[in-house]
């Protein structure tokens, strides 16, 4: 061990080049590897990638042919490759259960009716979309995020002042948190509440609701405590409808969706690079980030026919 060890010369080197594509060349190897006619369409499965080498081909490729994937053991650092997942941790491979407690009460008089009630519902195993930035996060794929608790109140109230004519409103509030992370689950708003009238008289037919969507998070925690990207506003979306009967047999409508034209975000779909940061805030998006919309105001004409 006291003598030097000899060096090779520079041109007894070996030289390393990086394929970009190796991992679209592996997916396309394996689906090759199948005959033409084999298919996965209509088939859920899960997939225990247990932190390996193959943790993102393997999901891909078999969404690839048609399946519904949930993907865990996607997470890999280095070091935990079978740690909790794979082979050796059957128990990683468990079906999504809940149990649910609510107790509400109701009340109904001659012109006001009044209902509500407060739930708790505990979901182990919780199925998700992969929303996070890890170069596996495929927002294609679905991962178990663990264990999930919904807690909440809501209630309804409506009202008639004259017959015909009903006064309606109703809210909730939403508590759902992951267990493990303590954090709001991702697609879940924090409130919701819905208010209108309609109007019935013979064979006419009035009625306008507004329903409204509290702030929620499009992605899922990503295990930084002093930051959550990709919240979305509250948001809104009014209805008109209105229709005549008749004779006996026909019925003529029109309907307005979306009434204000609201063009407000209801979901992203993030890349896998994240959102920039400033100083503690998001200050962007992800360059391929994809956003959903309320489609622009509508009208629809209708007529029914009973026969």
């Amino acid at each position: 061990m006291e003598e030097d060890i000899p060096l090779a010369q520079a041109d007894a080197i070996g030289r390393a080049r990086r394929i970009d594509d190796a991992r679209g060349r592996y997916i396309h190897a394996i689906k090759q590897s199948l005959p033409d006619e084999i298919r996965l369409d209509g088939l859920k499965i899960v997939v225990d990638c247990a932190n390996g080498a193959a943790y993102t081909v393997a999901p891909s490729a078999i969404w690839e042919l048609g399946a519904e994937v949930i993907a865990i053991g996607v997470e890999p650092n280095g070091l935990n490759i079978n740690d909790g997942v794979g082979s050796t941790s059957l128990d990683a491979l468990k079906p999504q259960t809940s149990t649910n407690y609510q107790v509400g009460t109701v009340w109904h008089g001659d012109k006001i009716s009044i209902d509500a009630d407060a739930y708790i519902i505990n979901i182990n195993n919780k199925i998700g979309s992969c929303t996070g930035t890890l170069p596996a996060c495929d927002s294609t794929l679905l991962i178990n995020i663990g264990q999930v608790r919904y807690k909440g109140i809501e209630g309804q109230v409506s009202y008639m002042p004259i017959t015909g004519l009903t006064l309606f409103a109703n809210g909730s509030y939403n508590y759902a948190h992951s267990v493990k992370t303590g954090a709001q689950i991702a697609k879940a708003p924090f409130s919701t509440a819905a208010a209108g009238f309609i109007y019935r008289n013979g064979g006419f037919r009035l009625s306008f609701n507004q329903k409204y969507t509290g702030p929620q998070y499009a992605t899922e925690f990503d295990g930084d405590p002093t930051m959550r990207l990709y919240r979305i506003r509250p948001y809104s979306i009014g209805e008109f409808a209105i229709s005549q009967e008749i004779g006996r047999n026909l019925r003529l409508g029109v309907t307005v969706n979306n009434v204000f034209n609201s063009r407000a975000v209801t979901a992203i779909a993030n890349d896998k690079t994240g959102a920039p940061t400033s100083n503690g805030f998001q200050s962007g998006y992800g360059l391929n980030d994809q956003f959903s919309y309320l489609p622009p105001r509508s009208f629809q004409v209708s007529a029914r026919l009973k026969f």
